[in-house]
């Protein structure tokens, strides 16, 4: 198709111009944007987890740019068993 942006089979990222990387999956090579991507579907094949990628309704989300809520460890009750006064 002209003018469709090829997309890393993992997360549906644009691929690079270069450093795409490669993993076979279900006997083809299927493209990944980077080595997160490329770790995560190796992980997956190794594991015996090919229908992740057979079963899903939208591709991975990339991670790491979401805030986490920490909140949770900000109780006295955490506090007491997880830090110390020297």
């Amino acid at each position: 198709m002209e003018g469709s942006v090829a997309c890393c089979f993992h997360c549906a990222e644009p691929l690079p111009a270069v450093g795409v990387r490669e993993v076979e999956i279900d006997g083809a090579p299927r493209r990944m944007c980077c080595a997160g991507c490329e770790a995560a579907a190796l992980f997956i094949r190794g594991a015996g987890l090919l229908d992740y990628y057979r079963v899903r309704r939208e591709p991975a989300r990339r991670g790491g740019n979401e805030r986490l809520d920490l909140s949770a460890w900000d109780s006295d009750a955490v506090m007491r068993s997880h830090v110390r006064a020297e």
